[in-house]
């Protein structure tokens, strides 16, 4: 794992699948989850709303099972991309009923499908990595310089140097109105953009 973290619980060595791009996805645990409320449809855990659980997991304890079957009878979306395995030495008795039960209610599936109009704020073919952040009516996307994408150890020497100015295409979502645009990074250079509640785009300086 990676040298700065202190254990793989941490989970900074997995990158989230390609079907989440542009979702920009938030790690969350049962303890989370079990206190979360649902409103107007999405789950508020704390300072965030989910609108949707994704599940990839090998292994899943009976305790994050109850919750997720509980959320899932009351209709919340999930995806659980594989059928998970209950981990330690004694099992729990109606394990296996319990994830049966949760793979069948109808607001589970197998497929990534965004529910309603869930969408990222921004969508393109090579999308570079993102971070959205809300303030008042407006939203801010810190956009990472493409060739940060992908980083894994060990690093090479050098691995960073360009000369070159990138170009891509991308489609801003916001007020109900999509808005193409070209992201323009300057060698070594982040970009940072404001999205109005009206739907209107606005780069903001930070070289």
């Amino acid at each position: 794992f990676r040298s700065w973290v202190w254990g793989q619980y941490e989970l900074r060595y997995l990158n989230a699948p390609d079907e989440l791009r542009g979702y920009n996805p938030l790690w969350v645990n049962a303890h989370h989850l079990k206190r979360g409320r649902l409103r107007r449809g999405g789950l508020t855990c704390g300072d965030v709303t989910f609108r949707t659980l994704y599940v990839d997991v090998a292994y899943l304890d009976a305790e994050a099972l109850k919750v997720l079957l509980k959320l899932a009878r009351q209709g919340f979306p999930i995806c659980m991309k594989q059928r998970p395995l209950e981990p330690g030495r004694r099992p729990t008795r109606r394990y296996a009923a319990m994830l049966d039960q949760l793979l069948a209610q109808p607001s589970v599936a197998a497929d990534f499908h965004p529910p309603g109009a869930l969408r990222p704020y921004v969508t393109g073919d090579s999308l570079p990595d993102y971070w959205a952040r809300r303030d008042g009516g407006d939203v801010y996307l810190f956009f990472a310089h493409p060739m940060a994408q992908g980083l894994a150890y060990p690093l090479a020497a050098g691995q960073s140097w360009t000369t070159a100015t990138r170009h891509i295409p991308v489609t801003f979502h916001r007020g109900g109105k999509a808005t193409p645009c070209t992201l323009t990074f300057q060698p070594y250079q982040s970009l940072l953009i404001r999205l109005r509640a009206d739907g209107g785009v606005e780069p903001v300086d930070i070289t």
